[in-house]
């Protein structure tokens, strides 16, 4: 079965996973067998812990709506988790639960939770600047392609200056989507925002990647393979920088921030999370296409220690 998730249900795993004990798994769209007939079913959330020595099961059902979940909601998820072998039921809802399916619940032994605008929680005391976090996107164009290679063997003659394709690990591609896969490295994306700087309109850079010999070629026009010593990308680099909007809610026992949302081809989600006594822990979730980042947020929000200046969105 394909896996199916959400932005709401993303961001409950990370508050989830910031609350979860040490060495308990939290898992998104899992596959749980169900206790008779062995039909796997799927569960929202479903978190691995060890009390004792016995293994707990906690099943998580996440509704986000536009309304309070209602007491039918409340039914198809105990005809879940009937079948299930979960030790701890739990669900949770956007908008809250009506005062019906908040009764139901409770009769069944299902944890019903929701995120609650934390009124009573005096963030701006316990955080640094907590509302001027910002993802910064970085949007290039590639505008020309300078290539150094080595004569093939047995043949004389001057090297390619214009190349439509690579080979590279033994994959061919087009020359701008060969240049992309390179410039959108991690480690790529954070040396140009350096120089870049938070914000910054289209500025020219030359970017040069050396490759051991043999390991990427390009073929001239006669079909014949060069191997490529370096290739420097010339570069039109934009940063745009946007500030997220952040929730501060109470989810449970637990004081959270939160933030979602899509900024151009990036889905994002954010979730700090911090219990009365324990030290706030935060993460960021980035995804774009098929490639997932995730980096910790903790220091941007602490007033003490070095702090970051802000969250980036390398490799995006």
């Amino acid at each position: 079965m394909p896996r199916r998730t959400n932005s709401f249900q993303e961001l409950i795993a990370l508050i989830e996973r910031k609350l979860a004990p040490t060495g308990a798994q939290v898992t998104e769209s899992a596959m749980v067998p169900e206790t008779l007939s062995g039909k796997l079913r799927e569960i929202d959330i479903l978190i691995k812990c060890t009390v004792g020595i016995r293994e707990v099961l906690v099943g998580i059902e996440c509704r986000d709506h536009n309304r309070k979940a209602d007491i039918q909601w409340i039914e198809q998820a105990r005809g879940k988790f009937d079948v299930l072998p979960i030790d701890k039921r739990v669900v949770v809802s956007r908008r809250g639960f009506t005062e019906h399916a908040m009764r139901r619940a409770r009769e069944w032994n299902i944890e019903a939770v929701s995120l609650d605008q934390a009124k009573s929680v005096d963030w701006a005391a316990a955080l640094r600047n907590p509302r001027e976090l910002s993802i910064i996107r970085i949007r290039f164009k590639i505008i020309g392609i300078r290539l150094a290679c080595s004569q093939p063997t047995g043949h004389a003659g001057l090297s390619p200056f214009k190349s439509s394709c690579f080979i590279h690990s033994g994959i061919q591609e087009s020359a701008d989507a060969f240049g992309r896969r390179l410039l959108t490295r991690n480690n790529v994306q954070k040396a140009v925002l350096d120089k870049l700087g938070q914000d910054h309109d289209w500025l020219k850079v030359a970017v040069k990647f050396p490759f051991p010999l043999g390991m990427c070629h390009t073929p001239d026009e006669l079909g014949i393979s060069w191997p490529v010593n370096w290739a420097e990308f010339d570069v039109l680099y934009k940063a745009v920088r946007q500030p997220l909007p952040l929730q501060f809610s109470m989810y449970n026992q637990a004081a959270v921030v939160t933030s979602e949302g899509i900024v151009d081809e990036a889905e994002f989600t954010l979730a700090m999370a911090q219990l009365k006594g324990s030290a706030p822990s935060g993460t960021a979730r980035i995804k774009v296409y098929d490639e997932i980042l995730e980096c910790d947020i903790t220091d941007f929000f602490m007033k003490s220690g070095e702090s970051k200046n802000s969250t980036k969105s390398e490799g995006t």
